[in-house]
């Protein structure tokens, strides 16, 4: 049950007024301080219009045209966007009376403590899917440099690997989303505003981690098909020293080298967002288990 819930104060002056000189003048134009809870978590809460704000971008960026071309730039852009919707989720989830409606209500919070364990669990083999990108990237530089094909073939393969792995990372998280506790015999709005927003943030996060990792994998695979052309049988590397009937040519080189740099160096960014992202979804957590604590107030 959530208690003390804090009126709305409106001070106001009224009365009689007198000037210096003591006569009596007529009062100023009455004014009202309104005064909100700062722990009550309504519309009107500027935590709850802050995550309906986070939330209407997530949503708006995954339907942006640049998700039909993606790049890394754009991926980083929605990994600070899920930073900051999970950061204010954290705050919200602080206040005093969404803690109180944690613990009238267990089962929100066992259904909030599995989604963030898996959306940790997914992020963090996201980045080391990323870590393994960014050493791939760095032995292909080496192949194209010394003209090695049969390194530079290995080197694509465990890339290969490690896209089928984004693909099993979308697949756990597709697998992973069921639908939240019902919200049948709510007794106070408090706790159909906690519900609704629990239930809208997990399920954009899951949406926009999707459509993140599945524009990651076309990145990945774009830069590192550079590096190979299409036979009859399978995927092979094109002969180092020969382009199109024409020699290896410095340029060419150069090219697929500043492209290979250009990825590690952008991965590297990937892999720090990622990791920030990772920290909320464990921050949350934390918040959730500290809810749930009987010794929490």
């Amino acid at each position: 049950m959530v208690s003390g819930f804090r009126r709305s104060l409106s001070l106001s002056v009224s009365g009689a007024h007198r000037s210096n000189s003591g006569h009596k003048t007529h009062p100023p134009p009455e004014k009202s301080y309104h005064i909100r809870s700062v722990s009550l978590p309504c519309r009107s809460h500027p935590l709850i219009s802050q995550i309906e704000d986070e939330l209407s971008a997530l949503r708006s960026f995954q339907i942006r045209p640049e998700i039909e071309k993606p790049t890394l730039d754009w991926v980083s852009s929605g990994l600070r966007r899920l930073e900051s919707l999970h950061s204010v989720l954290d705050d919200l989830l602080h206040l005093p009376q969404a803690n109180a409606v944690l613990r009238h209500r267990p089962a929100w919070a066992d259904r909030a403590l599995e989604d963030f364990l898996l959306f940790a669990d997914v992020y963090d083999t996201f980045r080391s899917a990323a870590i393994a990108v960014k050493h791939h990237a760095a032995l292909a530089e080496v192949a194209v440099r010394r003209r090695d094909d049969s390194d530079l073939i290995s080197c694509l393969r465990e890339q290969k690997k490690t896209e089928k792995k984004l693909i099993r990372l979308s697949a756990v998280l597709r697998d992973g989303a069921r639908p939240a506790p019902g919200a049948t015999g709510l007794g106070l709005a408090a706790e159909a505003e906690i519900a609704g927003v629990i239930r809208d943030v997990t399920s954009v996060t899951m949406m926009a981690t999707t459509a993140l990792f599945s524009a990651v994998r076309a990145v990945f695979s774009n830069v590192f098909s550079a590096m190979a052309a299409p036979s009859t049988a399978k995927w092979v590397v094109r002969p180092l020293r020969r382009v199109s009937g024409k020699k290896w040519t410095a340029a060419a080189e150069e090219e697929k080298l500043g492209s290979l740099e250009d990825l590690e160096g952008r991965v590297g960014v990937l892999e720090a967002d990622c990791e920030r992202v990772f920290r909320c979804f464990v921050n949350t957590r934390v918040t959730l288990l500290n809810s749930l604590s009987p010794f929490s107030s």
